[in-house]
């Protein structure tokens, strides 16, 4: 099964190059798994924009950042498996995206 976030995880890197982990899930019909991932203040139920992991920070310094911050509360919602079922990529992975938009309304 392949899992996807919103910000899309989108290849592996291995031993012999760049994968692209969509593209594989449909050559080898495999599910895909929406998942929304969000975190929370825990009093107010704010999303809380603290714990992200973009630029050049690494994720050993996200993870930390993450952990010190204060009151937060990491909510995850899985939303059915989905197959291609005679979807290209790009329109699969557009409904599996607005499926996590769905879960984190």
């Amino acid at each position: 099964m392949y899992l996807t976030f919103k910000r899309g995880l989108h290849h592996l890197v291995t031993a012999h190059g760049k994968v692209r982990l969509d593209v594989v899930a449909v050559k080898t019909q495999a599910p895909e798994q929406p998942v929304a991932l969000q975190f929370m203040v825990e009093r107010s139920g704010q999303i809380s924009q603290g714990p992200s992991f973009e630029g050049d920070e690494t994720l050993l310094g996200s993870l930390w950042r993450t952990l010190k911050t204060p009151n937060i509360v990491a909510v995850v919602a899985y939303g059915d498996p989905q197959h291609a079922t005679g979807r290209d990529r790009r329109a699969w992975v557009a409904d599996v995206k607005g499926e996590i938009e769905r879960l984190k309304a």
